[in-house]
């Protein structure tokens, strides 16, 4: 559970969003890896760098994205501030 949070998840709120922006994650890393593997044919790359540059697609598609959710469920969830968390500690 999260800080302060009693009881069940919250279906709509909080399992549904989590399993969204999952399976976008996915669709992003995906298009991003179809992208570069594009590139890489399109401009007669070998295959050990048609490779590199798919993994690299990828791991920054999956970054960007990993950013982007972090900061959607940053505003969804309304985290506490460092200073909240500070004061909620210094409390116990």
């Amino acid at each position: 559970m999260g800080v302060g949070q009693r009881g069940r998840s919250h279906l709509t709120k909080e399992i549904i969003p989590f399993w969204v922006m999952g399976a976008l994650g996915i669709v992003v890393s995906i298009g991003g890896a179809a992208v570069a593997r594009h590139i890489g044919i399109e401009h007669h790359l070998s295959h050990l760098m048609q490779t590199a540059l798919v993994l690299l697609a990828n791991l920054v598609s999956f970054g960007v994205f990993w950013v982007l959710k972090f900061m959607v469920f940053n505003r969804l969830f309304h985290v506490h501030t460092l200073e909240e968390l500070d004061n909620l500690v210094e409390a116990v």
